[in-house]
């Protein structure tokens, strides 16, 4: 019994161990969703590469195929060809296979500890799961968010660019990888890459399906996210965003998104003038853990399977505190996070508060919202390269 809690931490700080559940997520959810009508959204990605090679219109609905439409960029449904061609279930395990080492390596690639890897993919987990469930692209844009801002870090600006204009041009989310510009070292050379990706990748689907159609597709894509903006503000299933907490919560239409957004832009981008922490490595992974967060807090398009996006940057900042060690509020907020967040999606949190309090009212966004405060708060307060220094001071004293 006394030797219990030594073999609990060596289990859980086991990389072995999460990555092999990690994995066996992607198979069991594969075998789970093998009933065509349990994987409709990899249905919608199959089918979407069979529009486009017919030159059908992507963004119409296809009731006697799949339900609801396609929301993605033309670009989507060329690189989602291999899967397409594939059976069914092989296509859509792939996929999963794909969406889970895509993340995996990302995390992976982060410019921190091996344990500190390893307690990001602990709390990411069971969102991983439900976007997974969900056979979605979310994982993957969350990997090439995390990866536009490592190859930064690495001094790569071709791959940095590479991985905006792959996110952008497939899920609109991609985008917000360019806040990471200010960290670039050859800021020239990565404006240049840029242009450069967006119009090689950009121009894929008119080298394959003719000027016109595809043309007609980018025009008929921005429409879509424009209207779907406003069919979202009620949604269960949409808007499980700090933006919809209040217009849920309010139940009132006559203000608009700016008056919330405007105010979060502020706060997002008012640390970046502290150009002098930008020496910290934890200044930069706080910055990145704000910006994942911001990304599915103040979109109307969140869903339940976009979380794995956000709780990627709760599992950052929880494994780089502000102030160098973790106090009693972070943990409260991670346990929040978990509880309201990670499981009201599952059979495991009362089916009762999940459909009458947590999903009418967007209560998963409720925790990652604190979270997102305070990780501003602390951006624009803490003198994380003191804290960074003096904690390298006690190591090495220790050390001695």
């Amino acid at each position: 019994m006394q030797l219990s809690p030594t073999i609990f931490r060596k289990t859980i700080s086991s990389r072995k161990l999460i990555y092999a559940l990690w994995s066996l997520a992607a198979l069991v959810v594969a075998i789970t969703k093998a009933a065509p009508h349990r994987h409709n959204n990899y249905i919608i990605f199959r089918s979407s590469f069979y529009h486009f090679s017919s030159f059908q219109p992507l963004y119409l609905s296809y009731p006697s195929e799949h339900h609801d439409r396609f929301l993605y960029g033309p670009v989507f449904p060329i690189l989602f060809a291999p899967f397409a061609l594939l059976p069914d279930f092989i296509g859509m395990f792939l996929w999963l296979c794909l969406s889970v080492a895509g993340c995996l390596w990302a995390v992976r690639m982060l410019p921190t500890t091996e344990k500190k890897k390893i307690t990001i993919l602990w709390i990411a987990f069971l969102d991983l799961y439900t976007a997974l469930c969900m056979q979605q692209l979310n994982v993957l844009i969350g990997a090439c968010i995390l990866l536009s801002f490592i190859m930064v870090e690495k001094k790569r600006e071709w791959a940095a660019a590479l991985f905006i204009a792959l996110g952008t041009l497939t899920k609109i989310y991609g985008i917000v990888g360019l806040v990471f510009f200010p960290f670039a070292a050859k800021k020239g050379r990565y404006l240049a890459w840029l242009f450069l990706w967006f119009g090689i990748i950009g121009f894929l689907p008119i080298l394959l399906g003719g000027g016109s159609y595809v043309f007609e597709q980018y025009s008929s894509w921005i429409d879509c996210l424009v209207g779907k903006n406003t069919e979202n503000f009620f949604s269960l299933s949409q808007n499980v965003s700090l933006l919809g907490i209040v217009r849920k919560v309010s139940g009132s239409t006559e203000y608009s998104d700016l008056l919330l957004l405007l105010p979060g832009i502020v706060l997002f981008a008012l640390p970046f003038i502290r150009f002098r922490q930008y020496r910290s490595t934890t200044f930069r992974m706080n910055i990145l853990a704000s910006t994942l967060l911001f990304t599915v807090l103040f979109s109307t398009g969140s869903e339940s399977s976009t979380y794995i996006i956000a709780l990627l940057g709760v599992g950052i900042w929880f494994a780089h505190p502000a102030r160098g060690k973790v106090n009693w509020l972070d943990i409260a907020l991670l346990v929040g996070t978990l509880l309201l967040s990670s499981l009201s999606p599952t059979d495991l949190f009362p089916a009762a508060i999940r459909k009458n309090v947590i999903q009418p009212f967007a209560m998963k966004a409720l925790f990652p919202s604190f979270i997102w405060i305070k990780i501003c708060i602390d951006l624009l307060r803490t003198n994380f390269v003191s804290t960074e220094t003096n904690t390298q001071r006690t190591q090495t004293n220790d050390s001695n």
